[in-house]
């Protein structure tokens, strides 16, 4: 373990509550204005770009070139809060699902609502079938979300099991799927601890982007199909990374 990581990430986490601050109600006053929705990007970016650098944590993107121009749905492999910033630095204007709990933190909930955040709350069916409902009008109108189909963060990078909700709503909407694999970030920050990147002095995620999957003409009955595909696209990125990229 690095003293001079250990320094810098308790600094950061004392200077970071004051960036999201400011950042936060960047959000929210750019979101009282549609028109001004690609400078809310910018700074979701910005945002998600420095935050990385203050933890020393840097992200290299594969197969960018393969996100679908609008309209589709990404879904990742979920183990650490670094995922999302890792993938918000490569693509801004994507909105995350988040757990109904976040948007109750006074000011960073009124951005993430402002930003077009997606608020899933877990323990009632039906509000999340209205939350869903809502994504696949807004995902047919053109815009792109980003949710874990595993539903939770899990505490190593493999998979776990698969929600429904997520393929239900991109056959809903017959718009494409993007699987997303994430390595690096649950050695960054895995579940249960508070400060980041206190092991070394600079981590690396890799986000990997996999070549989109068609849901034209597929109906509920092909759920198991498509879950079938996406878990076989993320475990091969998965793999391929492990294999060619070890972390060091």
């Amino acid at each position: 373990m690095s003293p001079l990581a250990i320094i810098r990430s308790f600094f950061a986490a004392i200077v970071y509550p004051f960036f999201v601050i400011f950042c936060a109600i960047l959000i929210v006053i750019l979101g009282t204005n549609p028109s001004l929705r690609r400078t809310q990007d910018r700074v979701v970016g910005i945002w998600a770009r420095y935050s990385l650098w203050l933890f020393g944590v840097k992200v290299h993107g594969l197969h960018l070139e393969r996100l679908p121009q609008k309209g589709y749905l990404a879904l990742f492999n979920h183990t650490s809060n670094f995922d999302i910033l890792a993938v918000q630095s490569l693509i801004p204007h994507i909105r995350f699902g988040a757990k109904a709990e976040l948007f109750k933190i006074p000011l960073f909930g009124l951005a993430m609502r402002a930003s077009g955040a997606l608020m899933i709350a877990r323990a009632h069916r039906d509000e999340v079938l209205k939350v869903y409902e809502g994504a696949r009008l807004r995902m047919v109108q053109g815009e792109s979300f980003i949710l874990s189909p595993e539903g939770t963060r899990q505490p190593i990078e493999e998979l776990g099991p698969f929600k429904s909700g997520p393929f239900l709503l991109a056959i809903a909407s017959q718009c494409p799927i993007v699987p997303i694999a994430i390595k690096g970030a649950s050695r960054i920050q895995p579940k249960g601890q508070w400060i980041p990147n206190i092991q070394r002095w600079c981590s690396m995620i890799e986000v990997s982007i996999g070549e989109p999957i068609s849901t034209q003409g597929m109906t509920a009955e092909s759920k198991q199909e498509l879950q079938s595909k996406v878990r076989e696209s993320l475990e091969g990125r998965l793999h391929q990374y492990h294999r060619a990229s070890p972390m060091s």
